[in-house]
């Protein structure tokens, strides 16, 4: 993967995470699966590049305002 690939990689995963950081609580569905649907939808559209890294169980807990458990 070339510097040009990796950044355009980067940003797509960046602006997926950003259109999508916040799982709604008030919603009837729960809270994991709001965050799995989440990653089906940014795998199967190209936002999560193959081979790339997702974030810590951390960064995620704090991305989505939710507990480290919920993403584990």
């Amino acid at each position: 993967m070339n510097i040009e690939q990796n950044t355009t990689s980067q940003n797509s995963i960046t602006n997926l995470e950003t259109s999508l950081s916040v799982v709604n609580p008030e919603l009837v569905t729960l809270l994991y699966i709001q965050i799995r649907e989440h990653f089906q939808s940014g795998i199967q559209s190209g936002g999560y590049p193959v081979h790339s890294r997702l974030p810590s169980e951390r960064q995620l807990a704090e991305r989505f305002k939710v507990s480290r458990m919920t993403v584990t």
